[in-house]
């Protein structure tokens, strides 16, 4: 049915229909998430899956056509999403990437974290320019360090607070490639 759905919700039928649709079990929200997830097999419910799109089209719109997302004086973002499961505890956190060189700079990316909360709703936990980002085998109550790429040779290694994750230091990859030496990982 929810192939079937989207291919009807993407031709853009009168309210009427819709409305016909919607009674009988095809909801535009069930719908909406497909921009983001597409096809691909994910752990996440439809309930999730339209929590996390809901959240994501906070900050940017849906096309006009109703294929992608778009900023809205930068064009299409062009997301990516990871779903995994950072702490070992059954519910899974969300990476959203998105960005072209007019939203995110020479980084090209930007990188948010959405985690879900007591009321198994989705909120941002960090967001910036980064191209990559990988856990880290050290470890802070269950919830791993993380390390974000992007351009240069100093990626940053966030630690996760109690308020969530907080930029902890920066590993340089070359002698001298980290401008403020203060920040240098002493342990990496």
């Amino acid at each position: 049915m929810r192939e079937t759905c989207f291919e009807l919700h993407s031709l853009r039928l009168p309210r009427l229909l819709l409305l016909f649709l919607l009674v009988t079990g095809c909801s535009e929200s069930q719908l909406d998430y497909r921009i983001l997830f597409g096809d691909v097999e994910s752990p996440l419910s439809a309930r999730d899956k339209t929590a996390a799109f809901n959240l994501i089209t906070s900050l940017f719109a849906v096309s006009a056509d109703g294929t992608y997302l778009e900023d809205a004086n930068c064009g299409n973002i062009a997301p990516g999403l990871e779903t995994v499961d950072l702490n070992g505890d059954g519910s899974y956190e969300i990476f959203f990437q998105w960005g072209n060189l007019c939203t995110s700079g020479m980084t090209g990316r930007n990188i948010a974290l959405l985690e879900k909360g007591e009321t198994s709703e989705y909120f941002f936990t960090l967001g910036f320019p980064a191209a990559s980002w990988t856990a880290l085998e050290t470890r802070v109550n269950g919830w791993p360090d993380l390390s974000f790429g992007g351009p240069g040779l100093c990626p940053a290694i966030w630690t996760r607070t109690v308020d969530g994750y907080a930029f902890k230091c920066n590993i340089p990859q070359d002698t001298g490639s980290c401008p403020q030496n203060n920040n240098l990982c002493p342990d990496f």
